[in-house]
C-alpha cells in the first residue's frame, strides 16, 4: 500500500514538472516564431501567429475599474484580440454614445449641406446655445452633436424631413437606428431616442456591441474628422459665425495617437468613454461604460497594456 502510495507521488510529481516544461517550452517557441514572422511577413505562420500576439505577461495583475462595462480591443477591423475586458455582453445605458449611431443614420440619409432649421421642441430640449427658427447645415450640427454633444443639435438632426416626433415612442428616425444596429448584429442594443438622454426605457447596449459599431464607423471618415476636432467654429446656414465649440473628450488634448473618440453621461448611464487610438498598423479601441473616471481609467488601461503585453513580439 505504502509503495502504491509512493509510486502516485512520483507521477503527480513527475506529471507537475512535464507541465511547467511544456507551457515554457510553449511560451519560448512562441516568442522564437515571433522573430521568424517579423523578419518575413510572408512567412505561412503569419496568418497563425497573428492571433497570438501581443502575448499576455501574467505576472502583471489586471488593473482595477470602477466601470461597470469594459473592453480594450486590438484591431486590423478584421481580426480582433481582446486585451481586457468587464462585462462585455452586459446590457448598459450608453448615454450620448448614442450620438454615433445617429451620425450614421445621419450620413446615409441626408445631404452634408441640406438646411435644417431648429425646432422649438429641439430647443426645449437643450436650452443652451441653439435658438428656435436657426438654420444650420447637416454638417455644422453634426459637429455640433459629435464635438460638444449637443443634444439640441441631435434632436434637430432627426426632425429633418419629420422623421422624429417627440410625442410617438416608434419614429421613423428611431426605428432607422434600431434596424441599423439589428443589421450589424448589435443584437443587445436599443435606441429609443437619437440622444441618449435618460427615459423611462433610456437606450442601452454592451462593450461587445458598440466595438461592432465602432469598427463599422471607420468606413466613414467624415466621423472620425469630426471627433478628431478639438474645437470647431460653429455657423448658421448663411455662413454667420455663431460660436466657437469644444470637445468634450479631454484625450484629444493629452494623446497624441488618438484618432477620435465620444463621449457619455447621464444619471443612469454614469459617465462613459469610446476611444479609439492608432497602434503601428492597428487600431486599439477601449470603451468604457457607467464609470467614476471615465479620463482617468481610460488612461491607467493604456498604460496597463503596454506593461502587460509583450509587444516585442508583437507584428
Amino acid at each position: 500500500m505504502r509503495n502504491k502510495k509512493t509510486a502516485i507521488r512520483i507521477f503527480l510529481i513527475i506529471f507537475i514538472i512535464t507541465a511547467i516544461w511544456t507551457a515554457n517550452y510553449m511560451i519560448k517557441t512562441t516568442n522564437e516564431l515571433a522573430s521568424v514572422v517579423e523578419a518575413n511577413p510572408n512567412n505561412p505562420y503569419t496568418e497563425y501567429y497573428k492571433y497570438f500576439v501581443p502575448l499576455r505577461d501574467w505576472t502583471v495583475s489586471s488593473p482595477d475599474t470602477t466601470a461597470k462595462g469594459v473592453l480594450v480591443t486590438l484591431t486590423d477591423l478584421e481580426n480582433d484580440k481582446f486585451l481586457f475586458e468587464k462585462d462585455p455582453g452586459k446590457q448598459l445605458h450608453i448615454a450620448s454614445i448614442t450620438k454615433l449611431m445617429t451620425a450614421l443614420i445621419v450620413l446615409e440619409e441626408y445631404d452634408l449641406n441640406e438646411e435644417i432649421i431648429v425646432s422649438e421642441e429641439a430647443f426645449l430640449r437643450n436650452t443652451n446655445h441653439f435658438y428656435p427658427g436657426e438654420t444650420y447645415r447637416v454638417k455644422d450640427l453634426l459637429y455640433s452633436a459629435l464635438v460638444e454633444s449637443s443634444n439640441a443639435a441631435a434632436y434637430a438632426l432627426a426632425e429633418k424631413r419629420k422623421m422624429f416626433d417627440y410625442n410617438k415612442s416608434a419614429t421613423p428616425f428611431v426605428l432607422k437606428m434600431n434596424q441599423k444596429a439589428k443589421e450589424l448584429g448589435m443584437e443587445k442594443t436599443y435606441f429609443s431616442n437619437p440622444t441618449g438622454l435618460d427615459s423611462t426605457q433610456s437606450n442601452y447596449s454592451t462593450t461587445k456591441d458598440l466595438l461592432t459599431l465602432t469598427k463599422y464607423l471607420m468606413d466613414y471618415p467624415i466621423i472620425w474628422e469630426i471627433l478628431s476636432t478639438k474645437e470647431y467654429d460653429l455657423k448658421t446656414s448663411d455662413g454667420s459665425f455663431k460660436r466657437k465649440i469644444t470637445n468634450t473628450n479631454e484625450l484629444l488634448f493629452e494623446e497624441d495617437n488618438i484618432v477620435g473618440g465620444k463621449t457619455g453621461y447621464t444619471v443612469k448611464a454614469g459617465r462613459c468613454l469610446l476611444s479609439v487610438f492608432k497602434k503601428e498598423d492597428y487600431y486599439l479601441i477601449t470603451i468604457i461604460l457607467g464609470s467614476n473616471d471615465r479620463f482617468g481609467e481610460t488612461k491607467t488601461l493604456i498604460d496597463w497594456i503596454d506593461e502587460a503585453y509583450n509587444w516585442q513580439t508583437w507584428i
